[in-house]
């Protein structure tokens, strides 16, 4: 799962940091109000993918943090890759 979501995540242009392939994948949007709205308008679609801002990072490194386990479909995956291609 941690292999197809990365992948699917670079596949529709979302850089991520491929040195770590760990279960949780953090998404850089740099911007705390607008991490904020993006991590909202995903809640709207009946997902949760939290909003780390300042001040537990620093400002600028603002992120969407996504956490994969092996309970998730692929169907489930597909629909949090085309909520993301339609909000980001």
């Amino acid at each position: 799962n941690i292999l197809y979501l990365r992948t699917s995540l670079s596949d529709i242009g979302i850089n991520i940091d491929n040195k770590h392939r760990t279960p949780i994948i953090p998404i850089q949007i740099n911007d705390n109000d607008k991490v904020v709205m993006i991590s909202e308008m995903i809640k709207k679609e009946g997902l949760y993918c939290p909003a780390i801002r300042y001040p537990t990072v620093k400002k600028g490194e603002e992120r969407l943090r996504i956490s994969i386990n092996a309970g998730h479909t692929k169907e489930e995956l597909d629909f949090f890759i085309s909520v993301l291609k339609k909000i980001i």
